[in-house]
């Protein structure tokens, strides 16, 4: 039994608003049939006791929601959906998508993947709705004039393009070096295996191959990297050298520098991705170089053994 009680606006809140109320209305139901029906003789045929069954809760929770309806409508905010939005999402989006909330979801994200949890898989599922709220307010206003101050940095964009720029811990800066500059066979080969990758956002290669996970020697960059493009990229767009991301969509796997352009319409955004993919390499070099010197160490020690044998 889906009953559309509640008005929702067309948009994701709406969406997901009359998705659950009709879920709640169909479990609801289920459970007062069980209690409160209205009991046919057996001679009469099931289909039309089945619908008989269900009268009684059905209009229970017609009566429920039409309630909820007409208290929400005497309110300033209208509907359900409204209020969801005004008291709940916005606060939360205007916190979470500040500088020191992004950056707390940074170093969030680095801790769980260096663990080997899925940082980005559990970041978004708490931060995707607040993203997503802060990409439709940009887009609203983008979509008004294109010119316009944009209310938002930290976007569900932003964070496909720039805080996982590369894969988590920007490591395709990391893999770029290992592939052409690193001397070790077993770093060059992984390189050579997860530069590709690294270059549509996909770094698992990197993160299980190395590996970063629970390696003391790559923590510090690890996590140092994505702080400091985090860092840069927010103060670029806050003092006006690379504009507001748009709110239009952009693929998650879009390599650099053509993501950050279209995320931002315009140049500066692609050129401020391969700025920080630039420092990221930088910060990264000294670590995998002095790991590099010390696998060249057990490459030659290993092979200077199967010599002797």
């Amino acid at each position: 039994l889906k009953i559309p009680l509640i008005v929702a606006p067309k948009n994701k809140v709406g969406i997901n608003l009359t998705k659950y109320v009709n879920n709640l209305n169909e479990e609801n139901c289920k459970t007062l049939k069980k209690d409160i029906k209205i009991k046919m003789p057996s001679t009469v045929p099931g289909f039309v006791t089945r619908q008989f069954e269900a009268l009684i809760p059905a209009t229970l929770i017609v009566i429920l929601f039409l309630i909820l309806r007409l208290i929400f409508e005497a309110t300033p905010y209208g509907t359900v959906s409204n209020f969801i939005v005004t008291v709940i999402q916005m606060p939360l989006t205007n916190i979470g998508t500040t500088f020191i909330g992004t950056i707390f979801i940074t170093v969030l994200n680095s801790i769980l993947w260096f663990f080997g949890i899925h940082g980005t898989a559990v970041i978004d599922s708490f931060m995707g709705p607040l993203w997503y709220a802060a990409r439709f307010a940009n887009l609203d206003i983008f979509q008004t004039a294109a010119d316009a101050a944009r209310p938002y940095i930290a976007t569900q964009d932003f964070a496909n393009l720039i805080i996982f720029l590369g894969g988590t811990g920007n490591t395709v800066s990391l893999a770029l070096i290992m592939a052409f500059k690193c001397k070790s066979k077993r770093l060059k080969s992984l390189g050579k295996l997860s530069f590709l990758p690294g270059i549509f956002n996909v770094n698992e290669p990197v993160i299980f191959g190395l590996p970063l996970v629970l390696n003391p020697m790559m923590a510090i960059p690890f996590f140092i990297v994505p702080l400091v493009t985090v860092g840069i990229s927010f103060a670029a767009m806050f003092f006006g050298l690379v504009p507001y991301p748009t709110g239009v969509t952009v693929p998650w796997t879009m390599p650099a520098p053509f993501g950050g352009w279209m995320m931002c319409a315009d140049i500066r955004g692609g050129i401020l991705q391969l700025i920080v993919l630039v420092i990221g390499g930088l910060i990264y070099y000294p670590f995998i170089n002095a790991l590099d010197q010390q696998y060249l160490k057990e490459e030659s020690a290993e092979a200077q053994t199967e010599l002797k044998e």
